[in-house]
Formats: structure tokens, C-alpha cells, sequence
């Protein structure tokens, strides 16, 4: 493989370890990622025969804008919001966001109904138990009034919106009556399933037809409408085996959503005990931290981008000092040169070569330095070197002061050294 095909692999490495650590980053800063349509429940992320996975995708495919809400600040946008409390919520909660929900937009609460027992198939999935009608209804305002009846008889399947339908169990129905709510779908009984709150939040004439009539929402209403849907049956991802009960749920979200801006549906799973708790990476990827986080990774990118589109491989630094003894005498030589204190090197270098030449010619014998260059000058002249061979350039190196001077009788003593090898 060539060097540039080197180089992509190992850009194309890094690129996808790098967005695979954001990707994880985020994932645990946002609570998201987990398979929580595996863990069963009444919520909108659930494929048990309770859940409303199935409206969820079928809402999506229809062109709606859906979202799943993990936060309770996700539950304050002006979108059709859509509770699914369980059997053992919280009434007093419950009646705090939907007295905030009437406020910030349209709602629609579909109340639990079912004790599932594990199937024992896949997880998630449950074998429907028995009913159970919700006690905590006395505990939410907005239902003052209403009452839940539970009924062991054949309802005669459902009508409403020009639609009908049977029920999965028809004799295992939980149908309302009382308090100040308009009937939108009955059972065969003609006792209300959903109904959406009398109060004159809703601009328009609501119909068992599914006519609309009357003027469209205010810019800011002081209270959105409030839908309550007693038989989940009806909407659950049970009843959406029923072709017809598909229609009836995408007629109740048209309903609620037709003034919205841009159809956008939230289906609430905190109620459920699915909501992502706050840390500090979420805080990173969140107003105003975000703009701070995104200049770090702008910056880790140019880091890295720059490290790889560089020209050439680094460059060693050279030693300030250098190894041998070379260097060390070039070193030495340029310290000498810029003190200019070259007086220095007479007399040292004059005893140095006096000791070389002495060995060369083979004088052991130790004495003063006067003698010991008397005694190589009668050797240099049994060699036929002539007088003061020595003497004279050894005298003239001690005697120079001037750079040039100094050369002249050291390069004589250094080539008088070279001829005795």
C-alpha cells in the first residue's frame, strides 16, 4: 500500500473513532438510545399488546412531526401532546402537567387499562390480565365530574367519525359518563369512549361525524382543548389489528393537531418511568453550554486536520552539543574565537606537540621542558632535519600574539609532527 493510501486508512480511523465518541457522548448526555420498546408498558415506544408503538409509526408515515418526550421540558411545546399515564401514576402530578398542558397546547390522555401478565415470548410482550378503571381520576381537576364504568357485557363493537368497529374483548370495556364532556366515539350501548372537554376551549362544533365547523384557533388561546380516551383499546397497538381502529386514531389526532403549526405530535413516555434524568454532559449539548461545546470539537477537528495535512514527517531537533570528540573540539574552537582569547593557545599547544614528537622519537626520558626540546632538536639533527627544528617554531608559537602569527607556527609544528610517522 502506498503512503497516501496509508494516510486515508488512518484519516478514515480516526474520523470514525472520532464520530463514534461524539455519538456515544451524546447518547449518554440525552438519555437516548436504549431499547425501551423492549420493556413493555402503555407508552408510545412499547410493541406490547398495551402500547402505542403502532399509532406512534403510523402518525409518522402519515406526515406527522413525532417526537418522544423524555423531559418534562419537552412537554411544554404548543404540538399536540399525548399522555399515557399508567395504572399507578401519580394523580397530583398528573394534574399539575395537564392544568400546564391546557396552557401550551392541545392534549390528549388515553388512560390505562390493562394488568398484563409476560407473554413469555419476547420481552415486552404481555398476555392482557383483567381490566382495572384508574383510582386517581378524582385526583385531576380537569376530570371533576367524571366517572369510569366498567362493564362485563357485550358493548356491540364502537362507532364514531363515520368509522365502526368490535373491540378486541368486547365484554372487557371501560367506558365514561358524567361532567362536562362532548361524546366523539360511543360503544353500542351509546355510552361515551372519547370525548374531548365541553368548555368552550375547542373553536369549533365537534361531531359523532367528524365535521368540523366554527372558527380556527387564536394565536395564544388562554386553554388548549383536552381530549380523554377511556377505552384504550381503541388506539393501542391491540386495536390497530382493526384496519378501522387505525382510521379512528389518525381521525383523533387530525382533529386535535389540524391547528398546530407544522402537525407535530409528542408522545409523552415520562409518565411511564422512561423520562432521562439531567448530567453534566446533557448540560454540554444544551443552551447556552452548546455553543462552547461545539467551538471545542471545531477546534479538535483543525487540530487534527492540521496534524495530518502537514507537509513532510516532523523534524528531529539537533543537539545543542553534539557526540565526539570532533564536535567537542569545534565547539571548543568557536568559544576560543568569539572571546578572542587565542593567547591561550601558545604555550598549551607547544607542550602538547613537544610530548607527541618526543614519543615519536622515542625519548622516555623525563626532565625540563628546556631539555626535553634540546634533546629532540639532536635527534631531529642525527636525522638530518637541521638545528633548532623544534626550538624555533615552539619559540615562535609562544612568542605570537596575532591570530595569523599563531597558525603560521602551529601549522609548522603540526607538519613537523606528520614527518615523523
Amino acid at each position: 500500500m502506498s503512503a497516501q493510501g496509508n494516510t486515508r486508512a488512518m484519516l478514515g480511523v480516526i474520523l470514525i473513532g472520532f464520530a463514534s465518541f461524539l455519538g456515544l457522548l451524546y447518547l449518554l448526555g440525552s438519555g437516548e438510545g436504549g431499547n425501551v420498546s423492549g420493556r413493555g408498558g402503555n407508552h408510545a415506544a412499547s410493541a406490547g399488546l398495551d402500547g402505542y408503538r403502532a399509532m406512534r409509526k403510523l402518525a409518522e408515515r402519515q406526515g406527522y412531526g413525532v417526537t418522544l418526550a423524555r423531559s418534562r421540558e419537552a412537554l411544554g411545546q404548543a404540538a399536540l401532546t399525548v399522555l399515557t399515564p399508567p395504572l399507578n401514576a401519580d394523580g397530583e402530578e398528573l394534574d399539575d402537567l395537564i392544568d400546564r398542558r391546557r396552557r401550551d397546547g392541545p392534549t390528549i390522555v388515553i388512560l390505562p387499562k390493562w394488568v398484563g401478565m409476560p407473554a413469555g415470548e419476547k420481552p415486552g410482550w404481555i398476555r392482557p390480565y383483567v381490566p382495572a378503571a384508574p383510582t386517581w381520576i378524582a385526583d385531576v381537576d380537569a376530570f371533576d365530574g367524571l366517572e369510569l364504568v366498567e362493564s362485563e357485557e357485550p358493548r356491540r363493537g364502537w362507532r364514531g367519525f363515520g368509522l365502526q368497529g368490535d373491540f378486541p374483548r368486547d365484554g372487557e370495556v371501560i367506558s365514561m359518563r358524567g361532567g362536562q364532556w362532548r361524546s366523539l366515539v360511543r360503544d353500542g350501548e351509546g355510552r361515551r369512549l372519547v370525548a374531548i372537554l365541553d368548555d368552550g376551549s375547542a373553536p369549533f362544533d365537534l361531531f359523532e361525524s367528524g365535521a368540523l365547523d366554527g372558527a380556527a384557533y387564536d394565536d395564544d388561546p388562554d386553554e388548549w382543548p383536552l381530549m380523554v380516551i377511556s377505552e384504550p383499546d381503541l388506539v393501542n397497538n391491540w386495536g390497530f389489528a382493526d384496519p378501522a381502529e387505525a382510521q379512528l386514531a389518525m381521525k383523533l389526532l387530525d382533529v386535535m393537531a389540524s391547528e398546530t403549526e407544522g402537525r407535530r405530535v409528542v408522545f409523552d413516555i415520562t409518565l411511564n418511568g422512561l423520562a432521562a434524568e439531567s448530567n453534566v454532559l446533557s448540560l454540554a449539548f444544551r443552551p447556552p453550554f452548546l455553543a462552547a461545546t461545539l467551538c471545542l470539537l471545531l477546534a479538535a477537528i483543525a487540530l487534527a486536520w492540521r496534524g495530518m495535512a502537514r507537509f513532510g514527517p516532523a523534524l528531529a531537533e539537533d543537539r545543542e552539543i553534539a557526540f565526539g570528540k570532533s564536535q567537542l573540539v569545534a565547539n571548543s574552537a568557536a568559544l576560543v574565537e568569539r572571546t578572542r582569547r587565542f593567547h591561550l593557545l601558545d604555550a598549551p599547544y607547544a607542550a602538547l606537540m613537544r610530548r607527541k614528537i618526543a614519543r615519536r622519537l622515542g625519548i622516555a626520558r623525563r626532565g625540563a621542558d628546556r631539555e626535553l626540546e634540546h634533546e629532540i632538536d639532536l635527534r631531529l639533527l642525527r636525522r638530518g632535519r637541521g638545528d633548532a627544528a623544534f626550538t624555533g617554531p615552539a619559540a615562535a608559537l609562544r612568542g605570537s600574539d596575532k591570530p595569523a602569527d599563531i597558525l603560521r607556527a602551529a601549522r609548522a609544528l603540526k607538519d613537523l609532527e606528520r614527518t615523523l610517522l
